[in-house]
């Protein structure tokens, strides 16, 4: 009854396991396709790039941790299906033994059966020749008893020897007709336990027979699993190479536009000479809001809204900060220090940051605003630090509305937390 529980118990495991290869492998094998970095021409085109790569990163990475969990399940049952097949093996030992030693006790028998009918045989020859001496020699062997007896009382004793010899005949083969019949009975019982523990050996023969096929199946899915980690593994590589190069192709940009000295100086100029102009936005328009300025004169760029769900180093791509709270959706983004707006979006994708403004700050060092609900900039206007930009949105490749916030150096990423501060 154990093992048939057990049994049960590791069959539904094997039929959950394999459901959870079918279900989570399935659509991994049709769903990558790698994009071609080459078609990317606009800066919005490589970020919409940039961003379908790391949806699919996220996807499979879900997919190889799940699979990577099935095959954990699978070996723990295959471990316990092995731990099952040597307690049957070791039970199988013991029985067999215990069939050798019946095998041997009934050999016994048999070889005390076989030396008793001998015996018997050998009576049954001694008295049968008695008998038939007896027989022949008819009232021979009275007369002859008659003469060599010399009185009366010899002769009744003489008499009495022939018959006692027949008797005695007799009393032996009954004798030992009876202790063959008890040894054939202990050979009897000896053979119904030997039958019985034959029985539970085929029993055990049929259940090891049972378990290696389960074992099979298992090493079948743990086989299946591993060719589809190996395949998820080589797709997350490529899609890791197809990243890498979608973010060269976005540094490229960002390298070619501080390649164009003359838009540096003209963005230069222009922060030149409005930064000693009063800024006559309303908030409502873009006015300007305190959020916070850092001790390296940057300002924090949705004041009021400080929770970072994000850092700079979560997942290899990321390089911003996450910038959300509850109820943060329409909250005013700020600008994090003065520049000019040089690059915003023309939908609510955005090449996967949605709704955005990039701005430059001069000394080669530019902001980039993502995923707002709207914006209230456009190209080529200067903005004061702390000027409202938009609003914190769900736009583009988001899964909740917060503000994506990257500082670049000549295009290279650098860590917010190094600049502002809550």
């Amino acid at each position: 009854m154990l093992y048939k529980s057990i049994k049960i118990k590791l069959i539904k495991i094997s039929l959950i396991a394999a459901m959870a290869v079918t279900v989570v492998v399935a659509p991994l094998l049709g769903q990558y396709a790698a994009p071609s970095a080459s078609a990317a021409t606009s800066l919005e085109d490589l970020q919409q790039k940039q961003k379908d790569i790391q949806k699919q990163q996220e996807g499979v990475r879900t997919k190889l941790e799940s699979l990577k969990a099935d095959k954990e399940k699978q070996e723990e049952y295959k471990n316990t299906l092995d731990e099952q097949l040597i307690q049957v093996r070791q039970e199988k030992y013991v029985i067999q033994e215990r069939i050798n030693a019946l095998d041997a006790q009934i050999n016994e028998k048999q070889r005390e059966i076989n030396e008793k009918q001998l015996e018997i045989d050998v009576s049954f020859e001694q008295l049968g020749k008695r008998l038939n001496a007896i027989y022949l020699a008819g009232e021979t062997s009275a007369l002859e008893v008659l003469l060599h007896s010399d009185n009366a009382t010899e002769l009744m004793d003489n008499m009495a020897v022939v018959q006692s010899i027949t008797e005695h005949d007799k009393r032996l083969i009954e004798n030992l007709k009876k202790f063959m019949n008890e040894i054939k009975d202990q050979k009897a019982v000896i053979e119904v336990s030997r039958t019985e523990v034959a029985a539970a050996k085929i029993e055990l023969d049929n259940k090891q027979d049972e378990i290696n096929e389960l074992v099979e199946e298992s090493n079948r899915i743990l086989a299946e699993i591993g060719a589809n980690i190996d395949e998820a593994t080589h797709t997350m590589h490529a899609l890791d190479e197809e990243s890498e190069e979608a973010e060269a192709a976005i540094n490229r940009w960002f390298q070619e536009y501080y390649a164009n000295q003359a838009k540096q100086d003209s963005v230069q100029n222009q922060i030149t000479q409005n930064q000693n102009k009063p800024n006559q936005n309303t908030n409502n328009t873009g006015g300007v809001i305190s959020g916070g300025v850092s001790s390296s004169g940057w300002a924090w760029p949705c004041p009021g809204v400080y929770t970072i769900t994000s850092d700079f180093w979560d997942n290899r791509a990321h390089g911003a900060l996450d910038i959300a709270g509850p109820g943060c959706a329409g909250s005013p983004i700020v600008a994090s220090k003065a520049g000019v707006v040089v690059q915003v979006n023309t939908d609510s994708w955005g090449g996967g940051y949605g709704t955005y403004a990039f701005v430059d700050h001069g000394g080669g060092y530019m902001t980039v605003y993502a995923h707002m609900s709207s914006r209230v900039v456009s190209v080529g206007q200067y903005v004061s630090q702390g000027q409202v930009l938009g609003y914190i949105g769900n736009t583009g490749n988001s899964f909740g509305a917060h503000l994506h916030f990257e500082v670049r150096l000549n295009g290279v990423k650098q860590n917010p937390a190094n600049y502002i501060s809550a």
